[in-house]
């Protein structure tokens, strides 16, 4: 088995795991709390999630490319990080209880917000443990902890809100989840790779901050400029109103998955690559960008096309509000899964300050367009702000990129297929108002010949063996081989 389709194997169960698991949770919520609660519990989590930021820190990233290209100093690294994390417990939770207070959120609220953040909080130091195991290469570890959470969180939030439990007893859930995941975590770490040593000086935990700063400054800011419009929201406009933006906005963050899915398959080998092998490290580059470019593409538009049918579907006719929003949040689906081979390149090959740069910006644009916007346009709004940031993002990576690199890692195969892809939704789009049925076909019949075009031909070749292979297995014959009966024998 290729390491590549190993990662590729155990990455996508992980991911899509979380995928199931939060696509899920967030429409059940959703639709037995109603628009009002469900807003509630959407901004508190994006609360905790803007603060649990400052304690990921871009620690995981920074370990797996370090643990990727240096395998001895993992225990020592891991220490060091696990030390740092926990000295930034206590500014993040006095920021976050600050900041709840300022905005004058109601105690229920403020309740909320901090049960959910203390498992956030542990979260985050269980996914460190496991990011470990990805740098790696062993990322069957990564999995067992997030079959584990998972299941924990969809059985014990769905049995609570089945009871009738409110908000509070919801956010209980997750936390109790959160710390089993947290505990068997550091079990696996403990026992596959050695218990952490954990060292509490100042000096080396700033020394590791200011070393991973690129890193921090990055994910702190990508989180805010996409975690930024909710609470501006609150602020202009209600906890309805973010019960139907985060409506859409989840669907379109649960996509993410497969971005994630391949950006992290990818990221071990494009490391290794990066300085032993320049043309392997190209080769990886474009075919990583080529992959993202076309998934990205066929999600965008499937949502796009359908958005009503799948608001109708997942969270019923309360929320037919947010159709329009998950249009135009279609276009950051693909704009986010173009630009994660971009920033990938750029983190790996030494040029972290560009990409800190370049959501440094964004962040300002952010939000400059959603002060501007959201007063006038609401939810829809806070929807185009963001778009227009990712356009804006998208670009600055292409620079830095070929300043960085020196290419732009494009195929016209890629553009190609989405080219296709692009002409038959047109047909899809069409056809809708007709038959649902004969669109839906249409579409999918765009989309195998966007994916055939995708795909090189050793891969077309070797998925051509395994249907012959398939197809002569079930077709060949049982044959019953009877020896004769020798002569004489009585038999």
């Amino acid at each position: 088995m290729s390491a590549l389709f190993r990662n590729s194997l155990f990455g996508t169960v992980s991911f899509g795991l979380r995928f199931l698991s939060n696509a899920f949770l967030f429409i059940v919520i959703a639709r037995f709390l109603g628009a009002e609660e469900f807003g509630k519990f959407a901004l508190a989590s994006s609360l905790a999630g803007i603060f649990l930021v400052v304690l990921d820190y871009g620690f995981n990233l920074y370990t797996v490319k370090e643990v990727a290209a240096d395998p001895a100093r993992t225990v020592e690294l891991t220490g060091e990080v696990i030390a740092t994390k926990l000295l930034l417990v206590i500014p993040s939770s006095l920021g976050l209880l600050a900041l709840a207070a300022f905005m004058g959120y109601s105690w229920d609220l403020r309740l909320i917000i901090a049960i959910l953040w203390a498992g956030y909080s542990l979260y985050s130091f269980g996914l460190y443990f496991n990011t470990v195991f990805r740098g790696l290469n062993l990322f069957e570890y990564e999995m067992y902890p997030t079959i584990v959470l998972n299941l924990l969180q969809i059985v014990l939030v769905s049995v609570l809100l089945f009871l009738g439990v409110e908000t509070v007893g919801v956010a209980l859930a997750f936390f109790a989840a959160r710390l089993l995941y947290f505990a068997y975590s550091y079990r696996l770490l403990v026992q596959k790779v050695g218990r952490p040593k954990l060292s509490f000086h100042l000096e080396n935990s700033k020394a590791l901050l200011l070393k991973t700063m690129p890193f921090g400054v990055h994910a702190i800011i990508a989180v805010l400029y996409f975690q930024l419009d909710t609470v501006l929201i609150s602020y202009y406009q209600g906890n309805s109103d973010i019960g139907h933006y985060q409506s859409a906005m989840r669907i379109v963050s649960a996509t993410m998955v497969l971005c994630d899915v391949l950006v992290s398959s990818y990221t071990p080998l494009v490391s290794a690559s990066f300085k032993t092998d320049g043309e392997r490290f190209k080769e990886y580059g474009f075919s990583l960008n080529r992959y993202l470019m076309v998934v990205g593409g066929i999600v965008s538009l499937s949502l796009f096309l359908y958005a009503d049918q799948a608001i109708s579907l997942l969270y019923g006719p309360g929320y037919l509000q947010s159709v329009a929003v998950l249009q135009l949040l279609s276009a950051v689906i693909f704009l986010r899964f173009f630009g994660g081979a971009y920033g990938l390149l750029i983190t790996i090959s030494d040029n972290q300050r560009l990409r800190a740069i370049g959501v440094a910006s964004s962040l300002f644009v952010n939000l400059a367009l959603n002060v501007f916007l959201i007063p006038i346009w609401g939810i829809r709004g806070a929807a185009v702000a963001c778009v227009l940031t990712h356009v804006f993002l998208n670009l600055m990576y292409l620079g830095f990129t070929y300043r960085a690199l020196g290419c732009m890692y494009l195929e016209r195969r890629a553009v190609a297929s989405l080219a296709l892809l692009g002409a038959g939704s047109v047909v899809a789009w069409q056809l809708k108002a007709t038959s649902i049925g004969a669109s839906l076909a249409l579409f999918g019949v765009a989309v195998a010949v966007c994916a055939v075009c995708t795909l090189d031909d050793e891969q077309k070749t070797a998925i051509r063996k395994l249907v012959q292979t398939s197809l002569s297995r079930s077709e060949k014959p049982e044959r019953v081989r009877q020896e004769p009966e020798a002569p004489g024998t009585g038999r």
